[in-house]
């Protein structure tokens, strides 16, 4: 919560990687959580290709 309360912070993305099973609407609308992952369900190598994926994106934005 405080990230997204922070004007410098909630400019980070934020991406949950878990294998407890969290109400992903919850953890978007209240907590600031941008993505959200189950471990079970990604490959370290599918992990790594959503990370570079959220960062190409956030840089994108910077540079529009």
């Amino acid at each position: 919560k405080i990230t997204k309360e922070d004007p410098v912070l909630n400019k980070i993305p934020i991406l949950v990687l878990t294998n407890i099973f969290a109400d992903a609407e919850d953890l978007v609308k209240n907590w600031g959580v941008r993505y959200f992952l189950l471990k079970a369900d990604h490959t370290p190598e599918t992990i790594v290709n959503k990370v570079n994926l959220i960062l190409s994106r956030d840089n994108a934005k910077k540079l529009s």
